[in-house]
């Protein structure tokens, strides 16, 4: 960023030693000079929570060695292709805004700057476990716990998805009230699964408590097993309440007759790791449910990293048909992409008796 009486040139930071920072290993050049300051770095193969990270980093290096002189501009490019901006204004006069635009990913961050006489804080989001991991060899789920403190719970919580749904007592739950509504086909591919971000509007009414759609996304084999059996797919549905609890709405899929309403998801599957996009169509979330709306209810966590427990699962006590070809593009795409079989422990496992 330039300002009047400063110089067009601008120096460049290079980085020229290898730093290892946050697991991400990145190539350093470095040459200073006075005024402002610019620094280029470049990120290979990271993802877009780990380049967050790292630019943190880089940022508090950056303060730590040029505290006296805040009136620079980080410009990382070659960031998946995209770049990210972070500026800095108004040194010891108020507010910097670093603004960053990540490809998959916008954050707008705010951050008070005060130095020296004016002391120092920094606004930033909330510590995201950023390490990767995968469903098999040594990052997998038996390793998840050990990966990264931020999946410490994956290890040791009692209260882990997905469990075998074998014995539920029956009581008479209220029923569930399905409130969905056709979203725009905002579909990506995130590594591990096909995940579709869902319009705002949808939601559930789980006792009286209103859980907006968020996103849906499958898993194959499915992930729940009933009464030791797996099926060859299953849907997640998550929804987040007002005050960000988790409700998810799982619904497994046998083989069988053709499911048109899986054909925009099935028809536009990205083969590849990809950012979301529009894919033109639209799907309505409601024509995946089955003719009999009972549940199996658990307390349980998120069937990935981070684990989180607290999260209420719905699992469908019918499953819905897709045809073999249906079910073979999901297995193709993603294969074996579940977590095994948690224990129960002492939770309760109900199943709604009355339609």
């Amino acid at each position: 960023m330039k300002r009047a009486g400063e110089s067009e040139s601008v120096c460049r930071i290079y980085f020229d030693e290898m730093s290892q920072l946050d697991g991400v290993r990145t190539g350093m050049k470095r040459r200073e000079c006075a005024g402002m300051r610019e620094c280029r770095t470049c990120f290979d193969g990271t993802s877009q929570l780990e380049k967050i990270s790292l630019l943190k980093q880089i940022l508090l290096s950056a303060w730590s060695h040029y505290g006296d002189d805040m009136r620079r501009t980080i410009d990382a490019e070659n960031i998946c292709g995209g770049g990210c901006k972070i500026e800095y204004d108004n040194f010891c006069q108020g507010e910097c805004s670093l603004k960053t635009n990540l490809c998959f990913l916008e954050v707008f961050v705010i951050a008070s700057l005060v130095l020296g006489a004016c002391g120092f804080q920094v606004e930033e989001p909330h510590p995201v476990g950023v390490a990767h991991w995968a469903y098999e060899g040594e990052e997998g789920p038996e390793h998840w716990g050990e990966i990264d403190p931020a999946y410490a719970v994956c290890g040791a919580g009692k209260s882990q998805s997905p469990i075998d749904i074998s014995a539920p007592r029956e009581q008479d739950l209220a029923n569930i009230a399905f409130h969905y509504q056709p979203s725009e086909m905002n579909i990506l591919n995130n590594g591990h699964t096909v995940q579709v971000n869902y319009d705002a509007g949808s939601y559930i009414d789980l006792d009286d408590i209103r859980y907006d759609v968020a996103q849906f996304h499958y898993h194959a084999p499915s992930e729940h097993a009933i009464d030791g059996k797996l099926f060859a797919a299953e849907i997640h549905i998550v929804h987040k309440n007002a005050d960000g609890q988790l409700a998810v709405v799982g619904i497994m899929l046998e083989g069988g007759a053709e499911n048109s309403a899986f054909a925009p998801f099935i028809n536009n599957l990205p083969a590849e790791k990809s950012e979301a996009e529009n894919a033109g169509v639209t799907v309505n979330a409601a024509d995946f449910l089955p003719a009999v709306q009972t549940t199996f209810r658990y307390s349980g966590s998120l069937t990935t990293p981070p684990c989180t427990e607290g999260v209420s699962w719905l699992v469908m006590t019918s499953p819905i048909e897709l045809s073999a070809a249906q079910l073979s593009v999901l297995d193709v795409l993603f294969k074996n992409n579940n977590r095994p079989i948690q224990e129960l422990n002492d939770r309760p496992l109900v199943e709604d008796s009355t339609p």
